[in-house]
């Protein structure tokens, strides 16, 4: 089994097939910031209120979709939760 390398993105110019892609699935929403970096084109947006950032690859495909969420460390330390415990969880869902 080979692992490929990532594609690095050519130009400077956000793909318009990834442009195409978000705007199928999330609608024309008002505030979008659209940024190329070296392996992605990422855009970033708010939806249903939330802080979101999607990844487009080299080949269109969406490969990743972070939302932004604080915590609130007055909540953790009451509760008594480690921040490597509330990672663990994060990383499950």
């Amino acid at each position: 089994m080979s692992i490929s390398k990532k594609k690095n993105l050519e130009g400077a110019e956000v793909n318009s097939l990834a442009k195409q892609d978000f705007y199928q699935r999330y609608g024309n929403i008002f505030g979008i910031i659209w940024k190329r970096t070296i392996n992605y084109d990422q855009v970033s947006f708010t939806s249903d209120g939330e802080a979101m950032n999607a990844y487009y690859d080299a080949n269109v495909k969406l490969v990743g979709t972070v939302i932004q969420k604080k915590l609130k460390t007055s909540r953790m330390i009451h509760r008594n939760i480690s921040m490597k415990s509330v990672l663990v969880i994060l990383k499950k869902m």
